[in-house]
C-alpha cells in the first residue's frame, strides 16, 4: 500500500468529482443552447398554424361553393299570401351577404304565421346545412348552425352574374384581418370561392 500525502489525497478526490458530473457553466451553456433553440422554433410552429388556419379556411369556402354549385339553386321562389311569389337568394334569404343558418335562429320570429317571411319557413327552407348537407369538418361550423371560417366569422355570399368567375355567386371569408377588402395600398386576405381577391 502506498502512502499519499493529503494534497494528493485531495486532488484524486477532486478530479473523481469533476469526472462524474457537470460543473454550472456546462449546465448553464446547455440550458442557454436549448432556449436558443426553442426561442428560433416559436414564430415557426406560429407561421405554420397560420397557414394551417388559411388552408382550412380556403377548403371550406371551395366546399361550401361546390356544394352550392351541385345543389343548382339561384333563387327560392315561395308563395306568399294573395297571389303573390317572393322570391329570395338562395342561401342568404335575409340578404346580409352571410351564408344561411337555419332562418329561426337569424330570424326568430319567422316560424310564426303573420311574419312577413313566414312562407319561406313554411315551404321548409332550413338554412344552407340542413338543406344541402355538405361535407365539412366540426370547426367549420359554430353552435348557431353557421359555417364559419378558422377565426370564427361567418362565410359570406353574394350574388351577381359574371363578377363571380364562373358562377352567378360568390362565397368568401373576410380572412385573419376580419375586415372585407383590404385597406388601400395593401394586399386582401380575403379567400374566396373565384380566386385571389
Amino acid at each position: 500500500m502506498k502512502l499519499r500525502s493529503p494534497r494528493q489525497a485531495a486532488r484524486q478526490a477532486s478530479g473523481a468529482r469533476q469526472a462524474s458530473g457537470f460543473t454550472l457553466i456546462e449546465l448553464l451553456i446547455v440550458i442557454g443552447v436549448i432556449a436558443l433553440l426553442i426561442g428560433m422554433l416559436i414564430p415557426i410552429v406560429s407561421m405554420v398554424n397560420r397557414r394551417a388556419e388559411v388552408n382550412r379556411t380556403r377548403a371550406t369556402v371551395n366546399a361550401v361553393a361546390l356544394a352550392i354549385r351541385l345543389y343548382g339553386w339561384d333563387s327560392i321562389s315561395v308563395a306568399a299570401g294573395g297571389g303573390d311569389l317572393r322570391v329570395y337568394p338562395a342561401w342568404d334569404w335575409n340578404r346580409d351577404q352571410r351564408l344561411d343558418g337555419k332562418p329561426e335562429l337569424d330570424e326568430p320570429g319567422i316560424t310564426a304565421p303573420g311574419h312577413p317571411d313566414y312562407p319561406l319557413y313554411r315551404d321548409g327552407y332550413r338554412g344552407f346545412l340542413e338543406t344541402v348537407k355538405p361535407e365539412l369538418p366540426r370547426k367549420a361550423v359554430n353552435a348557431q348552425g353557421l359555417v364559419v371560417d378558422s377565426w370564427k366569422q361567418v362565410l359570406h355570399i353574394a350574388h351577381a352574374a359574371r363578377i363571380y368567375g364562373g358562377d352567378p355567386f360568390g362565397v368568401w371569408s373576410t380572412g385573419e384581418n376580419l375586415v372585407d377588402g383590404s385597406p388601400v395600398g395593401k394586399p386582401s386576405d380575403d379567400l374566396t370561392s373565384w380566386g385571389d381577391r
